[in-house]
């Protein structure tokens, strides 16, 4: 009963970096504790959620069930419909601001591309345009 409390109040986030070293599963594990809610992986209770996932699903992951190539594939798709290019393996090496808009990327190379957005990853510090 003890451990069932502890457990509650759990948020995935600091029980996976207590027991877990790889980010690959810390990733996957912290995907499927809170996908379908309305819960971040560091709220209070977001462990119970993969509990009872993995409880009623029997041990399997939702995540297999998507082909992430053919998702991939069509995001290519919608973005190229609506003018978007995506670029990849561009370093950014400065964001170019006025008036607290964006307004190109300087990339390592060099080049410069005018942007009105840009869409970040993960890290801050590796945007993407």
């Amino acid at each position: 009963m003890r451990e069932l409390l502890r457990v509650i109040g759990l948020n995935i986030a600091d029980d996976l970096e207590d027991n877990k070293n790889r980010n690959i599963l810390k990733g996957l594990l912290s995907n499927e504790a809170v996908i379908g809610t309305n819960l971040g992986t560091r709220s209070p209770g977001s462990i119970l959620n993969l509990l009872y996932n993995q409880a009623t699903n029997n041990s399997i992951f939702r995540i297999n069930k998507y082909n992430k190539n053919s998702f991939l594939n069509s995001i290519r798709e919608i973005c190229k419909k609506n003018n978007v290019e995506i670029e990849t393996n561009k370093k950014v090496e400065k964001i170019n601001i006025s008036n607290q808009n964006v307004n190109s990327v300087l990339l390592d190379t060099g080049e410069e591309i005018q942007t009105s957005s840009i869409i970040s990853n993960v890290d801050p510090k590796k945007p993407h345009i």
